[in-house]
């Protein structure tokens, strides 16, 4: 279909030019209207949300944000569940939920929010009074703070030999938060996201440990 007639002084539309410039402008139209009113319904959004997440994803990123998000829709009522294991995410009528790793096959939809690096960490006390170990082997003879469950999280990012170093723990705990107020106690060496101990890096409650040979 020819839409433009070219001569040596112009250009100039065809029939099926017109007519398609027609029809062209109406969606055009209609995609703006449909924008304006996208934004008046964002402006009166209310309703019930229902966010699940790990306890430390809660603490450290959703709640710090909740300020914010509530000036912009203040109309929102939020609740808040802080779930350390797998749940029935219909069940339990979540609307949005946050989770680390890759999805099991489910009909949930995922999507990449952010990634958080992994870090060996452990307090000046605990170093102090049991020293610093240099090499991966090391670890073995120190006190080591863990999950109980799922226990892949019990694989730390560093190899010894070729194989990835599994945390046989003294201490266990199901809540990554737990984990890390014990690390800050001077209980032993955790692995921890680096979203929920930067601050304690930061300010010297923990110290990272293998920075050099962690695997990102």
């Amino acid at each position: 279909v020819t839409l433009l007639e070219r001569t040596t002084r112009k250009l100039k539309l065809t029939q099926e030019g017109q007519q398609f410039l027609i029809k062209a402008r109406k969606i055009l139209n209609e995609l703006n209207a449909a924008e304006e009113e996208l934004q008046k319904s964002d402006q009166g959004t209310a309703g019930l949300i229902r966010v699940d997440s790990a306890t430390p994803f809660v603490l450290h990123v959703i709640a710090p944000l909740m300020h914010k998000f509530r000036e912009c829709y203040p109309d929102i009522e939020i609740e808040l569940n802080s779930n350390d294991q797998v749940i029935d995410l219909l069940q339990h009528k979540t609307d949005v939920a946050f989770r680390f790793g890759e999805l099991n096959d489910s009909s949930l939809h995922a999507k990449l929010v952010c990634k958080s690096r992994l870090y060996i960490v452990a307090s000046p006390d605990y170093l102090a009074l049991k020293g610093t170990p240099t090499q991966p082997e090391e670890l073995e003879q120190h006190d080591l703070i863990g999950f109980t469950r799922p226990t892949y999280i019990n694989s730390w990012p560093i190899k010894v030999g070729d194989e990835y170093f599994f945390a046989q723990s003294k201490i266990k705990a199901s809540s990554g938060e737990t984990v890390r107020q014990l690390t800050i106690r001077g209980h032993g060496i955790a692995r921890l996201s680096e979203f929920e101990i930067w601050k304690d890096m930061e300010e010297g409650r923990l110290i990272a440990l293998f920075e050099d040979k962690i695997e990102h």
